[in-house]
């Protein structure tokens, strides 16, 4: 006996056997709500097994974690956006050196470029 669950991954259909020897995971899923919008989900699935050790039925417990996606791809394009600034300033040193005199030079040089 097999339990087979159908997930809609974005277009298209994500499908996953789940077999007696099955254990308890979680899968974070887009998941298509009534409106047509998506928002993320963590599933976390538990099997209930009988005396002699076959599953009976899954027990799925969903969390929306939505807010939690997207605070994460956020800090993902800050991170980003903050190693270009270091590139960058890297990018400055190596061209301007490290000498006040031709950093201040420099500053002042690309601030009048800037007005």
């Amino acid at each position: 006996m097999e339990f087979i669950l159908t997930i809609q991954n974005g277009s298209r259909p994500m499908r996953i056997v789940l077999y007696q020897v099955a254990l308890a995971y979680e899968l974070e899923a887009r998941l298509r709500k009534a409106g047509g919008s998506y928002r993320w989900f963590l599933a976390r699935y538990n099997p209930v097994r009988e005396n002699k050790g076959q599953v009976m039925r899954w027990y799925v417990a969903c969390t929306d974690i939505d807010d939690r996606k997207q605070a994460e791809d956020t800090l993902h394009r800050e991170n980003i956006a903050l190693r270009e600034e270091i590139d960058k300033a890297s990018m400055f040193e190596e061209i301007v050196g490290t000498s006040p005199a031709l950093q201040t030079g420099a500053i002042a040089h690309f601030q009048s470029c800037a007005e």
